[in-house]
């Protein structure tokens, strides 16, 4: 009975309040100065036509915005990843390189309790391939190193889109979460989500 009941909740969650703003995927990864599991989640507003990558901690929350162009060169930056690293696994090579023409610059947001800031300026996100490989064991990364931006708000508060790690396989699940393949899917699945809920009128 328990389970039915969660069953149904869960259904009722999904099909009220269509917000703006719904997610796509979520995609592991790693900080980088401590090395603790971390978690992004991509999210599209079909009102303005953007993806937000989100992430969230104890007492903030963070959108920073892509634009269709902008998420397009973000997917061929983790194909030139992952060209990389198959050429490293190949070849066993070592090797720390910033990826060519991968610069991005995105719009951030952050809420702070009950307070909004937006950058002033875009922060720019650099993107590094790194492998290392030992008596023909190692491993390949990808570093998507982020930046701060002082707030419209406050110049004294800065938004900032802290850097991730991705090892090995995340480097292909991240490419896999923002397919156009993956996003398509979960549009249609939120189409037919919201024509049942159009339904009961």
């Amino acid at each position: 009975m328990k389970k039915i009941i969660c069953f149904i909740i869960s259904v009722f969650i999904t099909i009220i309040g269509f917000a703006d703003e719904y997610l796509i995927s979520t995609i592991e990864c790693v900080e980088p100065d401590n090395f603790y599991d971390s978690e992004l989640t991509l999210k599209y507003d079909d009102e303005n036509d953007v993806y937000y990558i989100f992430r969230s901690t104890f007492s903030r929350s963070y959108w920073f915005t892509f634009t269709p162009e902008k998420l397009e060169r973000l997917r061929n930056n983790l194909k030139k990843a992952k060209e990389w690293s198959k050429l490293a696994n190949s070849n066993k090579s070592s090797i720390n390189k910033e990826l060519p023409n991968s610069l991005i610059t995105v719009e951030g947001t952050m809420k702070s309790g009950n307070d909004w800031y937006t950058t002033r300026w875009d922060i720019p996100l650099n993107f590094f391939f790194i492998s290392s490989f030992s008596d023909g064991v190692g491993a390949v990364t990808l570093l998507m190193r982020g930046g701060a931006q002082e707030s419209k708000q406050n110049q004294f508060i800065d938004v900032e889109f802290e850097s991730v790690v991705f090892i090995n396989s995340e480097i292909d699940d991240f490419f896999k979460a923002i397919s156009k393949e993956t996003v398509e899917k979960e549009k249609e699945n939120r189409k037919k989500q919201k024509k049942n809920s159009d339904m009961f009128n």
